[in-house]
């Protein structure tokens, strides 16, 4: 996250986090690759480029509303990589849920996490941007107890 936090700072965003994308090291550090979906997060060009959709992983605005995404866009895209870690569970399509939302916590799963684990997992994958953390600085934070 400290690193996505840089990479957003520099005006890019990288729109394909999923675990497919996380490589671990032998050390146990994580590497996040393909940044082939990453683009200037600033840029009306973001619609002339093909669109990366994993679904679970993908939020409400990468399927249609480029002028939405964000920082908060990746912030998504964590949430669903953290839930999926933590529950073993994909999360629905947010087309999906924008219909009938049926994601459960992980607390609610019966998980025995932290309660600020729970609540920053549930805030990333909030279904309106403006109500997810705005940038991985306020995420990491909302993780610390």
């Amino acid at each position: 996250m400290k690193t996505l936090a840089e990479v957003h700072q520099a005006g890019l965003l990288h729109r394909d986090i999923a675990p497919d994308n996380i490589f671990l090291c032998k050390n146990g550090e994580p590497k996040l690759l393909d940044f082939g979906s990453s683009r200037f997060a600033f840029s009306r060009d973001i619609m002339e480029f093909p669109l990366t959709i994993k679904p679970g992983y993908a939020p409400p605005e990468q399927y249609s509303d480029f002028d939405q995404q964000g920082p908060w866009t990746d912030i998504y895209q964590m949430g669903a990589v953290f839930y999926r870690t933590i529950t073993g569970r994909i999360p629905p399509e947010a087309t999906e849920r924008l219909v009938s939302d049926p994601l459960i916590s992980p607390i609610q799963l019966g998980l025995d996490i932290p309660e600020e684990a729970d609540r920053s997992i549930m805030k990333a994958l909030d279904l309106d941007p403006r109500d997810r953390f705005r940038n991985f600085s306020e995420m990491i934070k909302g993780f610390q107890c």
